[in-house]
């Protein structure tokens, strides 16, 4: 009996240590301040109508990670990617006017520490929903936000360029 336990303990062992590198957490920073904004695990890969180029990249130990191209209305491209939670400042206006993700309005965000913009707090919307055939399943849609990945760094000063 005793053998048994052993060798059940150290294929744990193993095991443990063959799926720790790939499911240990990695802090993205602000490339200015490295202020933590959020962590791999918070990685949500949306897709959005209104991107250019959508493209799956492997990063983040391993986690593929979905990165979109968007063309604000000044025509300056941004390189984004989604998570459910980050640490940031976001303005209190909302605004549904073409948005990046149909059906969700936006606000600016910014750092908490240096100010520098890294993205955008989308929600759903009531009149955005409005285009969607059932409103009510629109509105029930969570949050998220979208973080401009040449503004950020990974916990291994990685520059977190899709």
């Amino acid at each position: 009996m005793l053998s048994i336990t052993r060798e059940i303990y150290i294929i744990i062992l193993v095991l443990f240590f063959i799926y720790l590198p790939q499911t240990k957490l990695q802090e993205i920073l602000c490339n200015q301040c490295q202020t933590k904004i959020s962590v791999n695990h918070f990685i949500k890969n949306i897709k959005s109508s209104a991107s250019l180029t959508s493209k799956y990249k492997n990063k983040f130990y391993k986690k593929k990670v979905l990165s979109h191209t968007f063309r604000n209305p000044h025509n300056i491209l941004f390189e984004v990617i989604t998570v459910e939670e980050a640490d940031l400042t976001c303005q209190n206006t909302v605004h549904d006017d073409t948005t990046f993700f149909p059906g969700f309005g936006w606000k600016i965000c910014v750092c908490p520490k240096c100010g520098r913009h890294h993205g955008w707090h989308f929600s759903p919307t009531k009149k955005n929903c409005e285009v969607e055939k059932e409103i009510e399943l629109c509105m029930n849609k969570n949050s998220f936000y979208g973080l401009v990945t040449s503004n950020l760094i990974s916990s291994h000063k990685e520059k977190i360029e899709m």
